[in-house]
């Protein structure tokens, strides 16, 4: 782990590792840190990683305290196993074992991923691939080769770049009006066929370059679109499980009440929200996420960063309460919107999004100045 990594551990919980018993449940649980030192098997098949999480399995390296199956809840496509073992009944050590193919995506994405930048369609592609040649398929190891061959162009591909130039930012935008285009020829089938292996790497190269996932935008463009004529299916309410960045928790608010706190009452819940991010994603727990839906930002607090501008941000982070947000969707409906594309420029911890009418039928992209209202907000939806 690195020093900020412990750090930011040791806020939550204590030294040295020791095993308490819960009143409640009965249950063992831990006190310290689980995971500040380990290793990792690297196997060159699925094979390999089975035989050795048997093992494991069956205690030969140690007790096995935790066991956390990523092939049963893959993250975003990445598949391994992560077990914490207790090797000596008071020191915790973490292997992961995965395969070799898996190991190097997961070395590239990790960075991107912990900056909050990652490409998640390219990543989610990848682990794809990597996990059919695992198995032994032989095309998708040799569709997967190129991008392993170069480690850090591929962490260059799974990064979604930020703020680009003017000119870039142009020119991406021109650049996905003709992967429309493109999808759309190729749907009619008005494309040579000769041509359209040659013509797609082709594309697929120019977004590299230009910080554009072409694979992701192709795919999405060849779907047909919905239209209003479409009936949907009812939907069950959607409980606040927390999955993360394999796959949004999704927080439906229309069945809570709106939130009325006095001021003292916002404080506690923004420090008790500000208190689970502090943890790691896979940490997080739902009695959490309802604690992250309940940050109402810093408007009217007091809050002062020490900066002029950054005291007019804070005393303006008002968030649209829940009545106006169900009223501005409903108006919406009322004119005739249905579904598409939603902008959310100023999202807070998003409020707009938890009251979507129909969550297949609408494509909501949220911006967010606030790093703790963003990170919110990325973990509700």
């Amino acid at each position: 782990k690195t020093l900020y990594s412990t750090l930011g551990k040791l806020i939550r919980k204590r030294f040295p590792f020791t095993v308490k018993i819960a009143e409640s449940s009965g249950e063992p649980y831990t006190t310290g840190l689980t995971d500040i030192a380990g290793c990792m098997a690297v196997m060159n098949s699925q094979a390999g990683v089975d035989q050795i999480v048997e093992q494991i399995l069956a205690g030969e390296l140690g007790q096995v305290w935790e066991h956390e199956d990523k092939y049963e809840n893959p993250a975003d496509g990445y598949r391994a196993h992560h077990f914490i073992l207790v090797v000596d009944e008071k020191t915790p050590v973490e292997i992961q074992v995965k395969t070799k193919r898996m190991s190097m995506i997961s070395a590239a994405s990790h960075y991107p991923y912990k900056n909050g930048n990652l490409n998640g369609e390219l990543l989610l592609e990848l682990t794809d691939l990597a996990w059919k040649a695992d198995k032994g398929d032989d095309k998708a190891a040799e569709a997967l080769e190129p991008y392993l061959a170069d480690l850090d162009r591929l962490q260059e591909d799974l990064t979604i770049r930020e703020n680009p130039s003017g000119e870039v930012a142009e020119l991406q935008d021109s650049f996905r009006q003709t992967i429309k285009k493109l999808a759309l020829v190729f749907s009619l089938g008005k494309f040579p066929e000769e041509h359209r292996t040659e013509a797609l790497e082709l594309f697929r190269e120019h977004g590299r370059v230009i910080g554009v996932d072409f694979d992701g935008l192709f795919k999405s463009a060849k779907k047909p679109e919905k239209t209003a004529s479409q009936s949907h299916q009812p939907k069950r309410d959607r409980s606040l499980k927390s999955k993360f960045e394999s796959e949004f928790s999704d927080a439906d608010l229309k069945k809570f009440d709106p939130i009325k706190m006095t001021a003292s009452q916002r404080r506690t819940a923004n420090e008790q929200a500000i208190q689970v991010l502090q943890k790691e994603d896979r940490a997080i727990s739902s009695a959490d996420i309802d604690a992250l839906r309940k940050y109402t930002g810093a408007g009217g607090l007091g809050y002062t960063d020490g900066q002029e501008s950054g005291k007019r941000g804070l005393l303006n982070e008002h968030y649209t309460s829940y009545p106006v947000v169900k009223f501005i969707w409903n108006k919406l409906a009322q004119m005739g919107v249905k579904h598409g594309n939603i902008l959310e420029p100023g999202a807070g911890v998003g409020n707009f999004a938890g009251f979507i009418p129909d969550r297949d039928a609408f494509r909501m992209v949220m911006v967010e100045r606030s790093a703790i209202s963003s990170r919110i907000a990325r973990l509700l939806y």
